[in-house]
């Protein structure tokens, strides 16, 4: 069912206990969503941080390499 048409049809629901279930369970849903995404961002932050991490290393041997063979 085309999720449009279920918040309308709720709308139209003339028990307010029905609306206010609904409307809860929408919140939770949102609530829920938010502590995903907090989630993500932070391995996101620490992902950033590792390949940071990989490429200070990468330039570090390169410049090792680039010592030893002009030697």
């Amino acid at each position: 069912m085309n999720q449009d048409l279920v918040v309308e049809s709720c709308y139209k629901v003339k028990d307010p206990m029905i609306l206010r279930q609904f409307l809860l369970e929408k919140d939770q849903t949102i609530l829920n969503f938010r502590e995903t995404v907090k989630i993500l961002q932070t391995k996101v932050e620490k992902l950033e941080r590792l390949v940071q991490l990989k490429d200070t290393r990468i330039e570090e041997l390169t410049r090792k390499v680039h010592f030893f063979m002009s030697k």
